[in-house]
């Protein structure tokens, strides 16, 4: 369960200004290359319902192994 609270100057597409909304959420995740990560945020801030989506980006590195 996520919440949000729009804010007066904000066209929320769910909820009402000024009003704590509640709604269900999905949490996804994903592995995304180098070469794609750009295009990924451009259709993640185009699809996603909120005005202000959140989401983390975390960069996986190869190590040498210790062994």
């Amino acid at each position: 369960m996520g919440q949000f609270l729009p804010g007066y100057s904000s066209n929320p597409h769910i909820g009402s200004v000024g009003m704590i909304e509640k709604v269900e959420e999905w949490r996804v995740e994903m592995l995304v290359p180098d070469n794609v990560l750009e295009p990924v945020k451009n259709v993640l801030y185009t699809v996603h319902p909120y005005e202000e989506p959140a989401f983390d980006l975390v960069r996986l590195e190869d190590i040498q192994p210790r062994t």
